[in-house]
């Protein structure tokens, strides 16, 4: 679940990469850094979305690529019908 995001710039400030705030099973909260990040508007991260992806862990912490993230469930959407049965 992500907790919140910022805008981040390598240090010679020519790419753009996304520090993500996630909440994880445990209830321990996490930065994952996601690199190459080009915000379009299937990976716009808003609070309160439930992501997964490929994230790795590493010396520096968690790290992802922006496309091996997908956004399970955005809180900006209309909730799916619940079918009868």
């Amino acid at each position: 679940v992500v907790t919140g995001t910022s805008l981040a710039y390598t240090k010679k400030g020519n790419k753009p990469y996304l520090r993500v705030k996630l909440l994880g099973e445990q209830g321990k909260e996490r930065t994952c850094f996601v690199w190459n990040w080009k915000p379009t508007k299937t990976t716009r991260l808003k609070e309160n979305d439930v992501v997964i992806g490929l994230i790795k862990k590493t010396d520096f912490g968690l790290s992802a690529f922006e496309s091996q993230i997908r956004i399970v469930v955005d809180q900006n959407s209309e909730p799916l019908p619940i079918a009868n049965d």
